[in-house]
């Protein structure tokens, strides 16, 4: 990871380097929790511009970032400074403003039993899917790929593959065969659920939650869900964690059925290399 360093020159944040595979990359920016500076645009872009040679090396052909304009628990003051000061760097390299995004965070716990409470009889049968290379991550990839049709989170250039793969090269996460499965109706493909764990830390994520279009507005979407859910209890997640798209409305609403209100409110750029 990379030092940032606010005005007063005090390291603030620190910057890391994500692959998401097929070439793209992200620009994570970690906040340290008691800073209060805003950033040092010189300090900011000379470490920006080291992390995205870093991602270019690697072959990167689209970069992300992210920027908070809201956070519970953060004066928004200050908030409006750092984003403020974000985007001029952003626009100065380059970066673009792609869309608004929206976190929540909630115990594993209290999701697990809130989406129960909810559950109807299971319709969905799960095979699950080891995460390397081979004939599963292929199938997964093509239903992957199926499921993100009207997504506004993806692109349908995305490579699949790559995408589902790239976990591989996080050593906080743990990969069993529950971190990937393939749900089914009558025989057919019709869900896709990969969860991300890091038990270090009991952080949990759906690293991607689909519904094919065929098998949509049935109800489905819960119970994919909490297939999810069950599936980080059982690798060690407590503390859930996850985002999406202001648009997708179908991730809004099981959003709003564990009883969620957002904790982040920011935006996405991104930078075609």
């Amino acid at each position: 990871m990379i030092e940032l360093h606010d005005t007063g020159r005090e390291v603030c944040a620190k910057l890391d380097t994500m692959p998401l595979g097929g070439g793209s990359f992200a620009l994570p920016i970690n906040w340290i929790a008691d800073a209060r500076g805003t950033p040092d645009q010189e300090d900011w872009i000379g470490a920006f511009r080291g992390a995205m040679e870093a991602c270019r090396a690697k072959g990167a052909r689209l970069i992300t970032a992210r920027l908070v304009r809201e956070r519970t628990g953060l004066d928004p003051v200050v908030a409006a400074a750092r984003a403020s000061a974000l985007q001029s760097i952003l626009e100065r390299l380059g970066f673009a403003y792609e869309s608004r995004r929206l976190e929540f965070r909630v115990p594993l716990e209290e999701a697990i039993a809130r989406l129960e409470s909810l559950a109807g009889p299971p319709r969905l049968s799960w095979i699950s899917i080891e995460t390397a290379p081979g004939p599963g991550i292929e199938r997964a990839a093509g239903v992957l790929k199926a499921a993100a049709e009207g997504d506004p989170d993806t692109d349908p250039e995305d490579d699949a593959r790559g995408f589902l793969l790239a976990r591989r090269e996080d050593e906080d996460l743990v990969l069993p065969p529950e971190a990937l499965q393939i749900g089914r109706v009558g025989g057919s493909d019709a869900a896709i659920v990969a969860a991300s764990v890091a038990p270090r830390f009991g952080w949990c994520s759906h690293y991607y939650l689909g519904i094919l279009p065929a098998y949509r507005g049935q109800g489905l979407g819960l119970e994919a869900m909490l297939r999810g859910f069950h599936a980080m209890r059982v690798m060690g997640g407590r503390k859930y964690h996850d985002g999406t798209d202001a648009r997708n409305r179908g991730a809004l609403s099981l959003f709003r059925r564990l009883g969620c209100t957002p904790e982040t409110v920011m935006e996405q750029w991104r930078l075609a290399l």
